[in-house]
């Protein structure tokens, strides 16, 4: 498994690889969109990518917004 990610606070031991792509923006739609390009980039090394932020590319999204 291999976890990709725009930051990481502290160390967290874990058997997965983190990869940390930094985003170089100043509001969060910034980094999201920085971050979704890497996915897309990156989406043919994986089998599956699984997301908790809404983003074009996911095979599973975990949705945790509030049902209207």
């Amino acid at each position: 498994m291999t976890i990709l990610t725009t930051r990481q606070v502290g160390h967290v031991e874990s058997s997965a690889t983190i990869k940390v792509h930094p985003a170089r923006v100043l509001s969060n739609p910034g980094t999201e969109f920085a971050l979704g390009k890497t996915l897309l980039t990156a989406r043919r090394d994986f089998d599956c990518v699984v997301g908790f932020n809404k983003m074009a590319g996911l095979d599973i999204y975990y949705a945790g917004d509030p049902p209207y």
